[in-house]
């Protein structure tokens, strides 16, 4: 029988052995490259819009000195006063899912999981359990359009019937000025 897998000397990124795949992963996850990918990955999810050079080199480093550890890359980045920053903060255009799921708490009007929920995620553009493809949704502004806005704006006011208590989500002190009424049903 001929056997299945290469076990010949290889050269890899300028390494040169018989390696296993574990080898193969250790060597990829060791290049500077790979530190910068998967730290700026992280800060675009979180934060919704790209680092900057310096706040991408600090969570490579923080990343690279961890031990490849995610949890100490996070913990950087959620204490970063970056990701606080004017530019950062409201930046993240929520997708369909987590902006129904976070008005509906918001708004203390809990979800039924119905038919007309599921049809308004879909023409939002999230059906559940059915992403466009292995990748996943593509996010970011591709979550709002026209359209889109306008069915973000009624399914609001779907949610908006008895027993909502507005005094209660919204307390008084948020209700005198627009921009603080803005801001606190953003949270």
């Amino acid at each position: 029988q001929r056997p299945r897998a290469d076990t010949g000397t290889k050269t890899f990124f300028g390494k040169t052995g018989t390696f296993t795949s574990d080898d193969i992963v250790e060597i990829l996850v060791n290049q500077p490259q790979c530190a910068r990918f998967i730290t700026g990955k992280l800060w675009n999810f979180f934060a919704g819009i790209p680092p900057t050079e310096k706040t991408q080199a600090a969570l490579a480093e923080t990343f690279r000195s961890s031990g490849f550890q995610t949890e100490a890359v996070l913990k950087a980045m959620f204490l970063s006063p970056e990701f606080y920053s004017k530019e950062v903060l409201k930046a993240q255009i929520k997708s369909p899912v987590d902006w129904m799921v976070g008005t509906a708490k918001r708004l203390e009007s809990p979800l039924t999981g119905s038919r007309a929920e599921q049809n308004a995620l879909r023409d939002l553009g999230q059906s559940l359990f059915e992403p466009p493809n292995v990748k996943g949704w593509e996010g970011g502004r591709t979550w709002v359009s026209a359209s889109t806005f306008i069915l973000r704006c009624n399914l609001a006011g779907t949610l908006l019937v008895p027993p909502v208590d507005l005094k209660n989500a919204f307390p008084a002190e948020t209700r005198n000025d627009a921009e603080t009424l803005c801001d606190a049903a953003c949270l």
